[in-house]
């Protein structure tokens, strides 16, 4: 990639509201997490509303190498109830993931504002557990299961999101051995070990 005065790689540019980027008209911020910012944005030429991830400022090479790969894990994945991507655009200066876009809010969302009723929590588990599976056919564990990572759609139908975390089939490891990985409340016993995780986990 390509380096900085001191021989680091060159950090991302922000992305802000209101901006053009990648022929994409930034209109709102979605949220961050600990590797991206997410926003909501409009195809200048096509009108189309998608969901564009930004690598945040800041980035070291591992980062940059995480953001490449849930781009990879994610053009795998073809399935109603997996966040669909639209495309990978891997600039130097703002590498961007552009995302289906999920207007429904997240399951976390759904939660903090009350209960859910025994058939539609049983419903929306049978529809992200064979999304998960399809990932798992496809040779990608996503390591990072929890209500922040499960969008809706329009239609109201539940989609694993966030690959940030995922490990993809045959690829080279990114961490050490006995690195955790993962959201504390939600990582299965092998993770919290440091354990090389399968789809069992």
């Amino acid at each position: 990639g390509l380096r900085g005065p001191a021989g680091s790689p060159r950090a991302a540019r922000s992305v802000k509201p209101g901006e053009r980027v990648a022929g994409y008209q930034v209109e709102a911020s979605l949220g961050a997490g600990t590797m991206g910012a997410v926003f909501r944005a409009r195809h200048v030429e096509t009108g189309q509303i998608v969901a564009l991830k930004a690598l945040l400022p800041g980035a070291d090479s591992q980062h940059r190498a995480r953001f490449a790969r849930e781009g990879q894990a994610m053009a795998r994945l073809s399935h109603p109830h997996l966040l669909g991507v639209h495309g990978v655009i891997p600039s130097e200066a703002t590498p961007l993931l552009v995302l289906e876009f999920a207007s429904g809010g997240s399951l976390a969302d759904r939660l903090r504002a009350g209960p859910v009723s025994p058939g539609e929590a049983l419903e929306w588990v049978g529809a992200l557990a064979s999304g998960l599976a399809a990932a798992h056919a496809a040779g990608v564990l996503h390591r990072d299961l929890k209500p922040e990572n499960v969008l809706f759609g329009d239609e109201g139908r539940p989609k694993l999101a966030d690959f940030g975390l995922a490990k993809v089939g045959g690829e080279a490891r990114l961490t050490a051995t006995h690195e955790v990985l993962g959201t504390p409340l939600y990582m299965s016993p092998e993770q919290a070990r440091g354990e090389v995780a399968t789809s069992a986990a």
